[in-house]
């Protein structure tokens, strides 16, 4: 089955955001929204998973990739060509040290 990001929406809507009526900006507040998922699946991810890929909007991956190293992972990051605005991050985790 093929599919594209583009097709799809928000599952919950963001109510506190300006498009909603709010008073946050809707772009902002998505990468914050992301960014913090991020940081609590690499957080929560127990010690034998040692690899996860998720795709994230490609103007967050400076943060993104600050969070990793945060919690001791590394990326590497495939774009899509199709949809440059998304990217696919991998995640790795770096080697305990003693």
């Amino acid at each position: 089955m093929s599919w594209r990001m583009s097709e799809f929406g928000l599952v919950m809507p963001f109510v506190v955001c300006v498009s909603n009526g709010g008073p946050y900006d809707d772009a902002a507040y998505c990468a914050g929204f992301e960014a913090g998922m991020v940081d609590t699946i690499l957080a929560t991810l127990p010690d034998g998973i040692n690899q996860a890929s998720r795709p994230v909007r490609s103007d967050n991956l400076p943060q993104i990739d600050l969070i990793a190293m945060q919690h001791g992972w590394t990326i590497t990051t495939i774009v899509d060509d199709e949809l440059p605005e998304w990217t696919t991050v991998t995640f790795r985790r770096l080697p305990s040290t003693p």
